[in-house]
């Protein structure tokens, strides 16, 4: 269920790759928990809160919107490191926070690259204020999202 949720908002926003972060019961480090490459191959990815975007978006409880040169923003060593590992490009991210209804983070959302649009004239680099005002929206109705991470059982939605 939560591959299903993860796959539908990255197509919906129009992302190459789509990864929900889970925060570990200690509070310390996401879990990436449907991430894949190209070949689709499960990537085990893990991040301290406050490292990497991911890790930024928990600890702020604020998204993060890089729409080009991802590698020339100073948060992003950690995303250069994976790409690296993984043997990626990363050009823009969307990331955004999931919280449960004490307003308490229980996962991250990150979106990577977004794909060009058939009907856009005038070529967009990377992720809009609408997809972050999409995704806004999305992570409001978190039930689904909440529902799947009960599955999962790495946290509980309150």
């Amino acid at each position: 269920m939560l591959r299903d949720v993860t796959e539908k908002i990255g197509k919906l926003l129009g992302a190459d790759r789509s990864t929900i972060f889970l925060l570990n019961e200690e509070k310390t480090e996401l879990w990436s928990l449907v991430a894949q490459n190209e070949k689709g191959e499960f990537l085990d990815i893990q991040v301290r809160v406050g490292e990497g975007i991911a890790g930024q978006v928990a600890k702020s409880k604020k998204p993060i919107h890089i729409s080009d040169n991802v590698y020339e923003d100073p948060r992003s060593q950690l995303v250069k490191e994976n790409d690296k590992k993984y043997n990626y490009r990363t050009e823009s991210i969307l990331a955004f926070p999931i919280l449960d209804d004490g307003q308490e983070v229980i996962a991250a959302i990150q979106l990577l690259n977004k794909l060009p649009e058939k009907k856009q004239h005038e070529h967009q680099k990377g992720f809009s204020r609408l997809d972050l005002e999409r995704l806004e929206r999305l992570s409001n109705s978190r039930q689904a999202i909440c529902s799947a991470l009960l599955i999962v059982s790495f946290s509980s939605c309150n």
